[in-house]
């Protein structure tokens, strides 16, 4: 636990974070003032530990199975064999020599420019994804894109009816008064909820 809050106390020094003069009490909310809490920095680190999990899931039992009932190819190139001094020069570069270049790995790993050139193709072509996990990355990504979408529209849909109706609702709230007032939104609020079509006067 000593371990924990020294870790916690160096990464949230004041003198990093604040400016002079001030600390971390000054933002302590109170009932006139209310500040974020400064922890909440930690809630992104679980959710997208999560998400990727979720990820993963997605991918691996929905997409997949989907991509292989309809015969998407899940086959990849396979790696070239393996040649340090090739490896080496394409870890640099990730594209083929050429020229003078081309000659030099040539004479090095006593190969023909030619199985030179074939060797850089082949390790280009390990790295690409098979078509199956195209469709995977391309299902979670529209699968969130979807989401987003759908949520966004929601609270589209919600901020229009609530403005679409606020008239209403304060007219009947003023005409009302009193303690009935909490009442009357609550009912009015249900009743557009329910029946959204009802005319704005």
């Amino acid at each position: 636990m000593d371990l924990v809050s020294r870790v916690s106390s160096v990464f949230w020094a004041e003198w990093f974070w604040l400016p002079r003069g001030y600390n971390w009490t000054t933002f302590t909310s109170t009932p006139e003032k209310l500040y974020p809490d400064f922890y909440w920095i930690y809630f992104p680190i679980p959710f997208s530990l999560l998400l990727f999990l979720v990820r993963i899931l997605f991918e691996k039992k929905i997409c997949d199975p989907i991509g292989r009932s309809m015969g998407i190819s899940e086959r990849r190139t396979h790696p070239p064999v393996s040649n340090r001094a090739l490896e080496k020069e394409y870890r640099k570069k990730k594209k083929a020599p050429d020229g003078e270049q081309l000659k030099g790995l040539s004479k090095r790993t006593d190969l023909t420019t030619r199985q030179v050139e074939s060797w850089f193709r082949q390790r280009k072509a390990s790295e690409t994804l098979s078509q199956l996990q195209k469709f995977s990355e391309t299902g979670w990504r529209f699968f969130l894109l979807y989401c987003d979408i759908h949520i966004w529209t929601l609270g589209c849909l919600f901020e229009i009816m609530v403005l679409r109706h606020k008239r209403m609702l304060e007219r009947v709230s003023l005409a009302c008064g009193g303690s009935r007032h909490v009442v009357v939104l609550h009912a009015g609020t249900v009743i557009l909820l329910v029946a959204p079509d009802i005319p704005v006067f």
